[in-house]
């Protein structure tokens, strides 16, 4: 009977220790923020740009890490919630760099359409939107290929 109890002790143990192990594990904080990316939504016939809010896995700085996410697009439930995007798809980010208040987002040749002045100007209000939320930005001057006035209509 001793030994019986010894042995349940030792089971009860080391289930504790897995639990207990693993229930850390989880704790661990992911390397995740939340922020908004703004998106193109319809309503009522006005196509608008409009905040969502979402985690965003920090790869870089938090400004980079947001601006790529907004690149990806919507997800699959902001789609279904009426999110879209004017951002072609294919456009990524080359730099992004802060100084003094200005951020100069820099982008592959993709973000540039070719459109009309309308589209030119809902990307650009989607990127401006989406790193003006942070203290840190005052200005957002958007490049293709390190020029500053591709994006024109």
């Amino acid at each position: 009977m001793k030994n019986f109890l010894i042995f349940l002790l030792v089971i009860a143990l080391l289930v504790g220790g897995y639990l207990l192990f693993f229930d850390q594990a989880e704790e661990i904080p992911e390397e995740e923020v939340t922020a908004d990316r703004y998106f193109v939504l319809v309503e009522d016939g006005q196509e608008m740009t409009v905040a969502s809010s979402a985690r965003v896995e920090l790869v870089n700085g938090v400004e980079e890490s947001v601006l790529i996410s907004l690149l990806e697009g919507p997800t699959a439930e902001e789609e279904e919630e009426g999110f879209t995007t004017s951002i072609p798809v294919g456009t990524e980010l080359i730099s992004l760099e802060i100084d003094e208040g200005t951020a100069i987002a820099d982008f592959t040749a993709e973000l540039d359409p070719g459109g009309g002045s309308a589209w030119i100007m809902s990307i650009t209000e989607q990127i401006t939107e989406t790193l003006m939320q942070f203290d840190t930005v005052e200005e957002v001057v958007i490049l293709v290929e390190g020029e500053e006035d591709a994006l024109q209509p």
